[in-house]
């Protein structure tokens, strides 16, 4: 009698474990298929910024170079799901190359990607070489390095956690006090005041990417703490890992697009656009279908 009662539960338990692993691959399968759905711009992409001409400080405003120049030429930063990333047949994509490619299309110009790393954007910036770059939270960190425009959107924090330690994640009450937890956080959500001040006990690392999480190397840092939209993405890439909202629910962070600090007639130009996009929705519809899932 025990032993197939034994059976008919095991088998079920396999059942239920294979329909969420199926369910996983298939939100992943649809995530790395998602195209554009307003259309394409004119495009080419830089896979590092040299040898494209002298980087030296311009004279030009933003607007009259991108006039001059045929195309606003946009960095955006590696391992930044599902803002900016390769799709299944090779095409960048995603939330913010989108609205880019927008962008240049009410400017009458095509646009030019340059991935970069982080630590570039503000000398490129400066120095007039990026127009603008794709968007990174507004903390004070990032507001004392760049001119950020206005938020274009927002993202909840959340945790990334194996499945089987997600029951440790989720009241913040719990997790600060606990002396024995790494948290590992990508460079652009370090705000390192509000870390001082909150993570007393456990250790905060500061890590260049969250790729490094996911490595044998880095199995010491407890949970990431990132945006919940970018967290779901990346969970979709390794299926063992989950999101955890912890309870109470913190205020989201704004998101924003860095620009250089010395034109504010294109940070002007940027407000009234992005208002714009915000009362027209196109912000809400991309939103919707590149960090909510929905179909276009």
């Amino acid at each position: 009698m025990l032993i197939p009662l034994f059976s008919i539960v095991t088998f079920l338990a396999l059942r239920y474990t294979f329909d969420a692993i199926t369910y996983q691959y298939q939100g992943y399968t649809k995530f790395i298929e998602r195209d554009f759905i307003l259309g394409d711009v004119k495009t080419t992409h830089l896979d590092r910024a040299d040898d494209q001409g002298p980087i030296g400080l311009t004279s030009a405003d933003v607007l009259t170079r991108i006039k001059q120049r045929g195309f606003i030429r946009v960095g955006y930063y590696r391992d930044d799901l599902p803002y900016s990333f390769n799709n299944n047949k090779g095409k960048l994509v995603g939330f913010d190359i989108e609205i880019m490619n927008q962008l240049a299309a009410d400017l009458g110009v095509a646009v030019e990607f340059v991935k970069i790393y982080h630590k570039e954007a503000a000398q490129l910036l400066d120095s007039g070489y990026l127009d603008i770059t794709t968007g990174i939270p507004v903390i004070p960190d990032s507001m004392k390095t760049y001119t950020l425009t206005v938020p274009y959107s927002t993202q909840a924090i959340a945790f990334i956690v194996e499945d089987k330690r997600r029951a440790e994640f989720v009241r913040w009450s719990e997790i600060l006090k606990r002396e024995d937890l790494i948290i590992g956080i990508p460079e652009t959500f370090y705000y390192r005041d509000a870390i001082k001040r909150h993570f007393t006990r456990g250790k905060a690392w500061e890590i260049a990417t969250p790729r490094l999480f996911f490595r044998e190397e880095y199995k010491h840092i407890d949970a990431m703490l990132f945006g919940a939209p970018t967290a779901s993405a990346w969970t979709l890439i390794n299926p063992g890992y989950t999101v955890v909202v912890p309870k109470p629910v913190q205020p989201p962070l704004s998101m924003a697009f860095p620009i250089g600090r010395t034109d504010r007639g294109f940070e002007l130009f940027m407000r009234n656009w992005i208002h714009m996009k915000k009362q027209s929705k196109m912000l809400d519809r991309l939103f919707d279908y590149w960090i909510g899932g929905k179909e276009s």
